[in-house]
C-alpha cells in the first residue's frame, strides 16, 4: 500500500510540474502578444499623427496667410478716410486684429468693446426662497 501511495505522490507532482510549466508558457505568449500589440498599436497611432499632421499645417498656413491679407486691408482702410469722416478721432490708428508668435502663427485678439461682456448668466434664487411656504 505504501508504494501506491508514494508512486501516488510521485504522478501527481510530474502532473502538477508540467501543469505549472503549461501555464507559464501559455502566460508568457500572452504576455508577449499583449506586448507586441500595444508596441504595433503605438506604431499606428505614430504614423497615423504623421498623416494628420500635414494637413493641418496646411491649413495652418493658409489661415496665416488670409490674417495677413485681412490686416493690409484694414490697415489700408485706416489710412485713407473718407472725407464724410474726417475728425480727430478718426485719426487714431486701429489695433492690430492679430499677434504673431513664432513659426508665422498668430493669435487673434479681441476688440475693445468685447472685453467687458459679463458671461455669467442670471442669479439663481436661494434654496430657501424656491421652496414653497408650509400650510397650516
Amino acid at each position: 500500500k505504501r508504494q501506491l501511495v508514494t508512486n501516488y505522490k510521485k504522478q501527481m507532482e510530474e502532473y502538477q510540474g508540467a501543469r505549472e510549466k503549461y501555464r507559464k508558457g501559455s502566460w508568457k505568449k500572452r504576455e508577449d502578444y499583449r506586448k507586441s500589440a500595444i508596441i504595433e498599436r503605438k506604431k499606428h497611432q505614430q504614423v497615423e499623427l504623421e498623416v494628420e499632421k500635414t494637413p493641418f499645417e496646411k491649413y495652418i498656413s493658409w489661415c496665416n496667410s488670409l490674417i495677413r491679407v485681412l490686416s493690409r486691408y484694414s490697415s489700408l482702410a485706416a489710412q485713407e478716410p473718407s472725407l464724410d469722416s474726417i475728425s480727430p478721432a478718426s485719426s487714431v490708428e486701429e489695433p492690430e486684429l492679430a499677434e504673431e508668435i513664432d513659426d508665422g502663427q498668430y493669435i487673434l485678439l479681441k476688440k475693445n468693446g468685447e472685453g467687458l461682456e459679463h458671461t455669467l448668466g442670471a442669479r439663481r434664487p436661494s434654496k430657501k426662497n424656491r421652496r414653497p411656504r408650509k400650510q397650516s
